[in-house]
């Protein structure tokens, strides 16, 4: 195998790794939110077993 792939490889290429970066930041954004929602509501004296 060289790797000399032609557009159409490149492109497959470009669309998978843009959706797994638009996953990734998806996923980091929710655990940040549920993150500083808990951190919220611990301050605000919810119970640690609630707040989550």
């Amino acid at each position: 195998m060289t790797g000399g792939g032609g557009p159409a490889e490149v492109r497959a290429l470009t669309v998978r790794l843009v959706a797994a970066i638009m996953v990734v930041v998806v996923a980091l954004s929710f655990l940040f939110a549920c993150g500083n929602v808990w951190l919220l509501a611990l301050r605000l004296g919810v119970p640690v077993h609630v707040a989550p």
